[in-house]
């Protein structure tokens, strides 16, 4: 059994990987900072699933998260860095410093730190030429989003820490992606819409 550590694992797009991670026979450690983390694998109750409380801006709780897949499976061969928040609705120049530095160290340090966090393990795995990171960075690391500024600039810094990354593990078996998703239905989405524009965005 192939085990993936995955984040922002309480909803949206982390959960469902979650889903269909299991589908494919996937043992998987489900990290997010929010206790419905708890929820998500009561659901999946009888699944291979660990639950772990911890945020992506903390490098020893994701270590710590590393270990306990090790310790519980064997073996790390996958990692999806799916936490991310959305914040903003105003123009640049009105953005405060604080929802910057906010969006900053939990979408892009944050996948960062995860990177820091599941490569060691993987490169030491029985394995390493089976072991994949991926990143979900955004349509947002490519084209410009109304009243989104700063959620632009952590979506291309999402792209370019995997292409960096990429590149230090070229030889070595562990490959590197980012998946940049459009617009997607999920409760982060839906209320960034609202702060933009006033309605829920459609599915």
């Amino acid at each position: 059994m192939r085990v993936a550590l995955v984040t922002g694992a309480a909803g949206g797009i982390g959960s469902a990987t979650i889903r269909r991670l299991l589908r494919d026979d996937y043992a998987v450690v489900a990290l997010d900072r929010r206790p419905e983390v708890s929820a998500l694998t009561d659901e999946l109750a009888g699944q291979h699933v660990v639950p772990v409380v911890a945020d992506v801006r903390d490098r020893d709780a994701l270590e710590g998260a590393v270990a306990a897949a090790v310790d519980t499976f064997g073996r790390l061969d996958a990692a999806v860095a799916a936490a991310a928040v959305v914040a903003g609705g105003q123009p640049l120049w009105e953005t405060e410093p604080a929802v910057y530095e906010d969006i900053l160290d939990i979408d892009t340090l944050g996948v960062w730190n995860t990177a820091a966090a599941v490569v060691p393990s993987m490169l030491a795995g029985p394995d390493p030429s089976g072991c994949r990171f991926v990143a979900v960075a955004s349509a947002a690391a490519h084209q410009g989003l109304f009243g989104l500024a700063a959620y632009n600039v952590a979506k291309h810094g999402v792209v370019g820490l995997v292409k960096g990354l990429a590149a230090d593990l070229v030889g070595t078996g562990v490959t590197a992606a980012a998946v940049s998703p459009g617009s997607t239905n999920t409760p982060m989405t839906n209320a960034a819409a609202v702060r933009a524009t006033g309605t829920p965005s459609e599915p």
